[in-house]
C-alpha cells in the first residue's frame, strides 16, 4: 500500500511538473510574440480538460486551489502597487466610467437574452456575464505587458474596483432571486456584503499606511 501511494505521488508529481513547465514554454512563447499568456493558458486548459487531446490525473481540487492561491498572490501583487491616496481618487472619479461600463456591457447581454427568448432572470445573468471583467485575467495582462506603471492603469483599475463594488450588490441579489428566497433574505443579504465592502474600504483608505 505504501509503495503504491508513493508511486502515485510519484506520477502526481510529474504530471504536475510537465503542466508547470509547459505553462513556463507558453508564457515565453507569448513574450517573445509581444502579448499576454492568458490565451494560451486558456488553449492550453482545453486541450487538456474533458474531451481534449489529452487526459491529467491530477486531482482537480488541487488545480482548483492552486488556482485560488495563485489570483490571491497576483491581485496582492497588483494591490502593492495602488496606495490608499489612488484608491481614494479612484473611487472618486470611477463611478462616471463605471455607469458608462455597466451601461455598454450589462444592457446588451441583457437585450441578447431576451432576444433568445429567455427569461427575464437569465437575460439578468447574462447581462452580468457581459458587464463583469476578471479582475485576475485583467490583471495578469497588466502584469505580463508591463503596463502596470503606465499612465492609463489607474483608470482600469478604477473601474475593476467599480465593477467589484458593483458585484457585493448584484450577487447576492441574483443568487437569492435563483434560489427563491424572499425579500427580507435578499435584504439580508445584500446589507452584509455592502457593510463588509464598506468596512474594509474605510480601513484601506484611512489606515491602509498603518496596515501595511
Amino acid at each position: 500500500m505504501i509503495a503504491a501511494g508513493s508511486a502515485e505521488a510519484a506520477l502526481a508529481f510529474i504530471e504536475i511538473g510537465a503542466v508547470v513547465l509547459a505553462l513556463a514554454i507558453l508564457s515565453r512563447f507569448a513574450s517573445r510574440l509581444g502579448i499576454s499568456a492568458v490565451p494560451l493558458y486558456l488553449l492550453a486548459g482545453l486541450a487538456l480538460g474533458d474531451g481534449g487531446v489529452a487526459q491529467l490525473d491530477v486531482t482537480e481540487d488541487f488545480i482548483s486551489l492552486a488556482a485560488e492561491i495563485g489570483v490571491l498572490l497576483l491581485l496582492l501583487a497588483l494591490g502593492l502597487e495602488y496606495d490608499q491616496d489612488e484608491l481614494r481618487h479612484g473611487l472618486k472619479t470611477g463611478t462616471r466610467p463605471g455607469l458608462v461600463d455597466m451601461l455598454a456591457n450589462a444592457l446588451p447581454g441583457v437585450a441578447a437574452g431576451l432576444l433568445l427568448g429567455w427569461s427575464v432572470l437569465a437575460s439578468i445573468l447574462l447581462g452580468g456575464v457581459t458587464w463583469i471583467s476578471s479582475s485576475g485575467i485583467v490583471s495578469k495582462v497588466l502584469f505580463d505587458l508591463d503596463r502596470l506603471g503606465n499612465r492609463e492603469t489607474p483608470s482600469v483599475l478604477n473601474v475593476l474596483v467599480i465593477e467589484d463594488l458593483a458585484m457585493a450588490v448584484y450577487l447576492p441579489i441574483v443568487a437569492a432571486l435563483v434560489v427563491g428566497g424572499s425579500a427580507e433574505e435578499t435584504t439580508i443579504s445584500v446589507v452584509v456584503a455592502v457593510s463588509a465592502v464598506v468596512v474594509i474600504l474605510l480601513l484601506a483608505m484611512r489606515y491602509g499606511d498603518k496596515l501595511s
